[in-house]
């Protein structure tokens, strides 16, 4: 197997060199799923920050995508309360387009099934 050699710039202007051990298939896609969870994450608390204190456009979409972006990242993370009150919103409001709708109606109902469950 071969090792996996990670170089970093540092803040300082450094290289930092890794040499990392090699991993199974198993391990790599571990490894993966934790990195995807950390960005999603990231993403989930960025935008909803973003979309209490920045003006619209918010990296080129509007209220309405943005909306429904954080809702599919609150359900991804189980926090159905942010979810259905940004749903319902995406839902309700004028300026969204009939496909969207669906797609909220959808993640809606998802969630719903979801609450019941539990």
């Amino acid at each position: 197997m071969e090792h996996n050699i990670q170089v970093q710039t540092l803040p300082s202007g450094d290289l930092q060199v890794r040499l990392e051990e090699p991993m199974t298939g198993a391990q790599l896609v571990e490894k993966l799923g934790r990195q995807e969870d950390e960005f999603l994450e990231n993403a989930y608390k960025g935008f909803s920050e973003a979309r209490q204190s920045e003006m619209f456009p918010i990296c080129g979409m509007n209220t309405v995508t943005v909306d429904y972006l954080v809702a599919v990242l609150a359900v991804r993370f189980k926090d159905y309360g942010v979810a259905t009150k940004l749903l319902s919103a995406v839902i309700t409001s004028p300026g969204a387009n009939v496909r969207i709708k669906d797609r909220a109606r959808d993640m809606k109902d998802q969630v719903m099934r979801e609450l019941k469950t539990k």
